[in-house]
């Protein structure tokens, strides 16, 4: 290495220009100098672990501080940064041994006596820190670093209200740092003083320059915004939580989070990796690594990592949940049956765990429980948020005599082509009920041409006059439960969907000229449905098919799939009227004039059905 020329007292003044301007890098490159001139520079070797502390390096820090401790024991400063080193990595039990070296050494060491107390709160020894606090309270209560951490032990022991007021002190005593105001913040939430709390989160990021905890805690704040904007920041503070503390396992489970639900499956898996890197015991990031494989598949994998979850907490209601969600999606239902009952076990009221045993108990064929399961999904606050919120009671399946039933539709397109079969039994049952059925638009025309077969009233999706009178009101997939639904009696008369004969005639003229057998496709599920793309290829793939002679090809895709016909340049393969359609009973009509109906999806099938 070249000399500049410098003695050791001129690279000194350097390193400290370096480090106070914030050039890590440079001041390293000196302290190296330093210490590559004399290894035992004990003061170099300080620089250098400081240094290299400041830029994320946890454990080389704290083997360069056992060097430094080496070679002077004695001195209560290099055990305080000692034991902070070992803090940043969770060692709480070696950092508490050597903020109490640290205190021994010099009593007056307020930092080391506020360290060792914090360690101990965090290593359970909760009577002996309060005591140890107590102390430091009586000595110097008036000074603002001290009444910062009297809040956090008074959060940690659960009198967030007190906390506060210890918060609000140190402010008032001139610590005005983004870590006291993201420290509030959080005593605040605790309350139930959101609106304080936002603001003094909204302080904290003015005013910038926060630690890798108070950076994690901001991003928690922003993601729970759930805006777009604010999921920004949140990954901005997630990002600058993990750069200031690479080995912050939480962090990256939190970013992983984030970039889950805004569909960056690719990046999360890479976070809940690294988290799971750093501390294979945490099964959070498990279950959510196995959560991005429920939703991305492949579904196998997600089985795996649930699996090491339950290794880890065998009474997580969640795992068992999300274990018996990944079975059934691979219709494994004496195993999804039984994870599902162990989670509800642990959790009677777990809603979602309840539900999907209601599905998987529907799949099996078992409708007594699965039916009155199914009804759980009204316990979710999305799908509830959906539910008309009428005057009149629900109907339970009481005899309707004269009453008057209003039906309402729930849940997708093919649910509600699947569950329309129930009308006309119910009208068989109950043929002096008036029964109205409010219908979704595109169903709306369908559905009117066979209302009068069925014996009900349709409404129209807009009532400009509003809901005519009723008695009692229930969902059409509730009525399978309410009307005591088994294998052996539910109906299954078909066709129950049938076009009008005019309508069927339109489309004949269009269609029968076709050579050979004429065959529907549908390649693409709807791109609202959450599990979209487990019920959809690509139309290319099945373009070997349009080489099978004797057939001649008809599409029944609608959506951005549809667009694929001219991308992939498959136009004179299968013939497109999807343009023309209007709604379901134009698809209704085309089937009709169809052999076969091949689907990736429910409701066609439903509809041919």
């Amino acid at each position: 290495m070249e000399s500049d020329g410098l003695d050791r007292a001129g690279k000194l003044k350097r390193l400290a220009a370096c480090f106070g301007a914030g050039d890590f890098p440079a001041a390293e490159a000196i302290a190296r100098q330093l210490i590559a001139a004399d290894g035992q520079d004990e003061e170099a070797l300080h620089l250098l672990a400081q240094i290299v502390f400041k830029q994320g390096r946890a454990q080389e820090a704290i083997e360069l501080m056992k060097a430094v401790l080496e070679i002077d024991p004695m001195r209560s400063a290099y055990n305080n940064d000692y034991g902070v080193m070992l803090a940043s990595l969770e060692r709480w039990d070696e950092a508490a041994a050597a903020y109490g070296m640290a205190t021994v050494l010099d009593r007056k060491n307020l930092d080391a006596q506020c360290n060792l107390v914090s360690s101990l709160f965090h290593t359970g020894q909760k009577e002996r820190a309060r005591s140890e606090w107590n102390r430091v309270l009586a000595m110097r209560s008036e000074l603002p670093e001290v009444q910062a951490l009297n809040g956090e032990l008074l959060r940690e022991e659960g009198r967030a209200a007190e906390a506060i007021e210890a918060f609000k002190k140190a402010i008032e005593g001139g610590l005005q740092t983004a870590n006291i105001y993201v420290k509030l913040g959080l005593a605040l939430k605790e309350t139930n003083q959101d609106e304080e709390a936002a603001q003094a989160m909204q302080t904290a990021d003015r005013l910038g320059g926060a630690d890798a905890l108070s950076c994690f805690h901001l991003g928690n704040f922003y993601r729970d915004k759930g805006d777009k904007e604010s999921r920004a920041q949140a990954e901005a503070y997630y990002e600058q939580a993990i750069a200031l503390r690479p080995d912050f396992a939480e962090a990256h489970n939190n970013l992983g989070l984030l970039l889950q639900k805004s569909g960056e499956a690719t990046r999360a898996v890479a976070c809940f990796e690294k988290a799971l890197s750093i501390d294979p015991e945490m099964g959070a990031a498990h279950i959510n690594l196995g959560n991005v494989y429920l939703n991305e598949g492949p579904v196998e994998c997600a089985i795996d990592s649930i699996k090491r979850a339950l290794e880890i907490d065998s009474r997580s209601a969640l795992a068992w949940n999300n274990l018996g969600h990944a079975y059934y999606r691979l219709h494994r239902l004496d195993e999804a049956e039984e994870a599902l009952r162990r989670s509800l076990e642990i959790q009677p009221d777990y809603a979602e765990a309840d539900l999907n045993l209601g599905i998987s108990l529907l799949l099996h064929g078992e409708f007594s429980e699965g039916w009155s399961r199914f009804e759980a999904r009204w316990r979710n606050p999305v799908i509830a948020g959906k539910r008309p919120k009428f005057s009149q009671p629900e109907w339970v399946g009481e005899p309707l005599g004269q009453r008057t039933l209003l039906i309402y539709c729930e849940q997708g397109l093919g649910d509600n082509l699947q569950f329309a079969r129930y009308l006309p039994l119910l009208k068989q049952r109950y043929p002096e009920a008036r029964i109205y059925f409010w219908c979704v638009p595109p169903l709306y025309r369908l559905f009117e041409s066979r209302a009068a077969s069925w014996g009900v009233e349709m409404l129209p999706p807009v009532i400009p006059g509003g809901l005519p009178p009723f008695d009692a009101h229930i969902s059409l997939m509730s009525l399978p439960w309410r009307m005591s639904t088994t294998l052996e009696n539910m109906p299954a008369d078909v066709p129950y969907i049938v076009p009008l004969p005019e309508q069927a005639a339109k489309w004949s003229a269009r269609l029968n000229s076709l050579p050979g057998r004429r065959v529907g496709v549908v390649w693409a599920s709807g791109e609202t449905y959450g599990l979209h793309k487990f019920r959809t290829v690509r139309l290319k793939q099945l373009e070997p098919l349009f080489g099978v002679g004797g057939i001649s090809w008809v599409s029944l895709q609608k959506g951005n799939g549809a667009r694929q016909i001219t991308e992939e340049a498959l136009s004179g393969s299968i013939l497109n009227l999807m343009d023309e359609v209007e709604d379901f009973a134009d698809t209704a009509a085309i089937i009709a004039n169809l052999d076969l109906v091949i689907s990736v999806d429910t409701s066609v099938p439903h509809l041919a059905g």
